[in-house]
């Protein structure tokens, strides 16, 4: 735990940085306003008019100034208000964690997307504010109600140590220095004078008021232990990481379905998929992902890690039971709730569907995936694609059909990923062939792909991967779909226009020598970059961000162009690659490099 005297000088420091804020801001906006007017009256005065163009900089600093200023309603992402009459236990539950904690119930419970809890006080900076608390609706599928007794007790600590009070007076100054920063962006630039200076007073904010946040966290951590048992607390915030990774590998996963059709209720999915395989086999690697994570010295919260041992450090046992139901039995109408979220969220004209359809869904994402590895490469049938597996002759035509991204790499890992592509490549042709047949998916998204005709059911994954072991394996199944009598063109429907988008180039890529190197001209955000190293074109660990695209400390944002890098090289990407023009109108950019790998490598992965 950090040292209590520092992080309070660090707390104390952050105070006046939010003074400042407002003292600097008015007396700055006063100071343009003065020299405006002084430049508009000797305007008038001399009678030339071009003076006036003197002023018009002043007028754009004291307006951004002004806009970052004014207050705003804190405005939030789709929600949902719980009452308690639908919700009865959920609030008994609220109640009783707030006595043991030593504060009043929140005034209102939100129901928002995502997996996720916090608490707020909505309301002018003096004065009474409304205390609310938002509950993450994956939450509620993802933890059981012990597990969610303490994550409220975490939560409502914070109300019960003022931090939300804390919050609500320097936050405010916060989403200030960011307007502000938006607005001098806006009129001036990254190089104007009012948008360096603000972005110095908010890097200097978050600097001294992250260690405070962090110290508030483990305290919050405490209580919750205290509350629930060292223990419970410790599962409930373990359950809640690993929830957040599944939530987002499922949300990937759901991308894929996006062109066809979006599910009515994207949490009834991912009650499934917390429960599947798929997920339960990667679930051990996830979490070691997020304790690995090194800390941010902006970073409101601690390492994962460092919460995890601080909690069991407590040592306290477990009030009562555990009680292991699903929270999400605490609200009877979190169904009804999570489908209104998602249709907040769901754009017009798009196609819903309930998850009773999802074989449909699923037979019609394996045509479309077959049909665009077939438009890529035409030649490319079930037969070269067993063949391929095993014989790295035929990898070239694989990794152009499947992934281009791949191309030119050289790393280890690249047999067995190519391995795994072309099974999964093969369950798409076979699929679709099957289904043609009257064959069913029985499966959902994210699992092996199941198939069943009357009492008959096949695991696709599974046959395939054991058939292309072997030359014997692989000349029984391309037997085995050729005796289908079900011709390949048939099945997977192919249009001239996915041809001639899959035959063109992703992005247009010059590449010619230029003095002791080669010249690389991209379309910047529309370019493919390697996955592998772009030193040593091996596996690669880590991205490197040309900060030509994205300063890392620009809290407003725009895009980035990312180079991967291997462990032993990593920060040397810019070494092999500079960038020399980029022209934000047309998205060209030029770089330099002496790597004539890299180029090729370049080219030839947006070809």
């Amino acid at each position: 735990m950090a040292d209590s005297g520092d992080v309070q000088r660090r707390a104390r420091a952050a105070l006046a940085t939010v003074v400042l804020f407002y003292a600097l801001s008015l007396g700055l906006l006063a100071l343009l306003a003065l020299v405006a007017l002084a430049l508009l009256a000797v305007t008038f005065v001399a009678r030339r008019l071009m003076l006036v163009l003197l002023a018009v900089p002043f007028v754009l600093a004291a307006s951004a100034i002004v806009k970052g200023l004014w207050p705003r309603r804190h405005a939030r992402g789709p929600h949902a208000q719980l009452s308690a009459a639908e919700a009865p236990a959920l609030f008994a539950l609220v109640n009783d964690v707030a006595a043991a904690v030593h504060t009043a119930p929140p005034d209102r419970l939100v129901l928002e997307h995502g997996c996720s809890a916090s608490v707020s006080e909505l309301g002018p900076m003096m004065g009474r504010r409304e205390r609310v608390l938002f509950l993450g609706v994956a939450t509620l599928s993802a933890l059981d109600v012990s597990e969610l007794r303490a994550l409220l007790g975490h939560e409502l600590a914070h109300f019960a140590g003022g931090d939300t009070d804390y919050l609500a007076r320097v936050y405010a100054a916060r989403a200030g220095m960011i307007r502000v920063m938006t607005e001098a962006e806006a009129s001036g630039g990254r190089d104007d004078v009012v948008y360096r200076f603000y972005r110095w007073l908010f890097l200097r904010f978050e600097r001294d008021g992250a260690p405070a946040a962090r110290e508030q966290e483990l305290r919050a951590d405490a209580i919750s232990a205290r509350v629930a048992g060292s223990q419970t607390a410790h599962d409930s915030l373990v359950s809640e990481i690993a929830a957040d990774a599944a939530l987002g590998e499922w949300l990937r996963a759901l991308e894929s379905v996006e062109t066809i059709a979006v599910p009515s209720n994207v949490y009834e999915g991912f009650r499934r998929y917390l429960r599947s395989h798929a997920w339960q086999s990667q679930r051990a690697a996830r979490l070691a992902e997020a304790y690995a994570r090194p800390l941010d010295p902006l970073d409101r919260h601690p390492p994962h890690q460092q919460r995890l041992d601080a909690m069991l450090a407590c040592a306290i046992e477990r009030p009562d039971a555990h009680d292991a139901r699903s929270a999400a039995v605490l609200v009877p109408t979190l169904e009804t709730h999570e489908r209104a979220l998602c249709a907040m969220t769901t754009r017009p004209q798009t196609k819903v569907f309930d998850t009773a359809d999802w074989p449909l869904v699923l037979a019609a994402l394996h045509q479309r995936r077959a049909a665009r590895t077939q438009a890529r490469a035409p030649s490319l049938d079930v037969a070269r694609l067993t063949h391929a597996i095993a014989d790295p002759e035929h990898r070239q035509l694989l990794v152009t059909a499947i992934d281009p991204d791949l191309t030119g790499a050289a790393f280890d890992e690249l047999d067995e990923a190519l391995r795994r592509l072309a099974i999964s490549h093969a369950e798409s042709y076979l699929a679709t062939l099957l289904v043609a047949l009257g064959w069913s998916i029985a499966s959902i998204l994210e699992e092996p792909v199941l198939l069943q005709r009357a009492s008959s059911q096949l695991a696709l994954s599974a046959m395939i991967d054991d058939a292309t072991r072997t030359r014997e394996g692989r000349e029984a199944l391309v037997e085995a779909i050729v005796g289908a009598g079900v011709p390949l063109d048939g099945a997977v429907a192919v249009s001239p226009a996915e041809h001639a988008q899959h035959s063109a180039r992703w992005a247009p890529v010059e590449v010619r020598q230029f003095g002791a190197g080669y010249e690389v001209k991209v379309l910047a955000h529309r370019a493919r970059w390697p996955r592998c190293c772009v030193v040593c074109k091996r596996a690669a660990s880590g991205v490197d961000v040309l900060t030509q695209f994205a300063d890392p400390e620009h809290f407003v944002g725009s895009g980035a162009i990312a180079l991967r890098t291997c462990e032993a090289h990593k920060g040397r990407a810019h070494e092999h690659l500079q960038l020399r023009e980029f022209d934000p109108l047309t998205d060209v950019a030029i770089f330099d490099t002496k790597d004539a790998a890299l180029a090729a490598l370049i080219e030839r992965v947006n070809a």
